[in-house]
C-alpha cells in the first residue's frame, strides 16, 4: 500500500511543498491537490 498526501490550499508554500515532494520521487498519482475557487 502506497502512502498518499493531500495538500489543501495550494498557495506559494503549497506549490513549493509539492515541487519538493515530486522531485524527491513521489508519484504524482499519490498526491491530491485542491485550490480555493473564487
Amino acid at each position: 500500500m502506497s502512502q498518499k498526501v493531500a495538500v489543501l490550499g495550494t498557495g506559494k508554500i503549497g506549490e513549493a511543498l509539492l515541487s519538493g515532494v515530486i522531485r524527491s520521487g513521489w508519484d504524482p498519482a499519490d498526491l491530491l491537490v485542491t485550490a480555493r475557487r473564487p
